[in-house]
């Protein structure tokens, strides 16, 4: 009888998972799908980080510090860092691109001129992070890729 009214507790009070009460709701964190991407012949491959930094080298070089490097290719500019993003956006009296790096760097604050249609570019070293503000024409409407972190007028 000890055993049978045993049992019939164990059934009634066992639940699924022991750490959630009994009518509280669970969140359960959905997986991402990574689905292969098909590459036609005329469609145009998006360049690996490494060719990426050769076509650096060989554009015209506006700022290297080691750990950054920055270069302009006509109408484009390109930042090439290891450090992780931290945010960016724009501002528009005057006509900036700001971003912003997780990575705390001790450094001077730089301002180096820029061709056309850039104007001038400053980096500047804050508490827990630093900054990359790029001033651009106010007739050109740039386009940000925050993954390549470049910036491209039209």
């Amino acid at each position: 009888m000890k055993k049978l009214v045993l049992f019939i507790t164990t059934l009634l009070l066992a639940r699924e998972n022991p750490f959630v009460l009994p009518g509280q709701k669970i969140e359960i964190p959905h997986k991402e799908v990574v689905t292969k991407k098909i590459v036609h012949k005329e469609t145009e491959i998006e360049p690996t980080e490494k060719e990426q930094q050769n076509d650096v080298a060989k554009q015209d070089r506006l700022l290297d510090l080691g750990f950054l490097k920055i270069a302009q290719q006509e109408k484009r500019l390109i930042i090439l860092t290891n450090d992780p993003l931290r945010g960016s956006f724009m501002l528009d009296h005057p006509k900036k691109v700001v971003f912003d790096f997780k990575k705390r760097r001790s450094f001077k604050t730089k301002s180096i001129a820029a061709k056309a249609p850039f104007k001038k570019l400053t980096i500047g070293a804050h508490k827990r992070f630093y900054r990359i503000a790029i001033e651009v024409d106010p007739r050109c409407h740039p386009k940000v890729d925050k993954k390549k972190l470049t910036i491209e007028c039209r």
